[in-house]
């Protein structure tokens, strides 16, 4: 008989350990629901300011959806991939031209003194490179 009793014991200390266990794991999920609680705000009770501030989309990017572009030091990305299509096309020199002028901010005058060419031929090149891609843009819609 007594290992019967011991038998019995033992499973008695089993279930008892198996409920503790279920019960600390129940609090442990009551724990982070009640944090989770605590961190959301359901939409109905956002303010219409809290509304437009908040940005309630994002956007995943992955390693190939963007193209670099070295310009002096640092690197340009571009994430559309049309816009480095385009970008590609052009020559070196173009590329500079346009990724200064919009990307950099630079005025003709800074691309001109950074390039050792003219004023004027800056704007003149920027204004024909941006023609041309605007051309193959439009192209490329009416294909659609």
């Amino acid at each position: 008989m007594p290992t019967k009793q011991h038998e019995k014991y033992v499973e008695e200390m089993f279930d008892s350990y198996c409920k503790k266990c279920l019960r600390n794991e129940v609090r442990n999920m009551y724990r982070a629901q009640q944090k989770q609680r605590e961190r959301e705000v359901n939409f109905s009770d956002l303010c219409e300011a809290q509304m437009q501030s908040t940005p309630f989309q994002y956007w995943d990017v992955y390693d190939e959806e963007f193209a670099e572009f070295q310009l002096f030091d640092g690197t340009i990305v571009i994430h559309s991939e049309l816009l480095a299509h385009l970008l590609n096309r052009l020559s070196p020199f173009n590329r500079n031209i346009i990724l200064m002028s919009i990307w950099l901010e630079m005025s003709d005058r800074e691309i001109s003194e950074h390039l050792q060419i003219s004023r004027s031929s800056v704007q003149y090149k920027r204004t024909n490179i941006l023609r041309e891609m605007r051309e193959v843009v439009e192209e490329k819609d009416d294909e659609k």
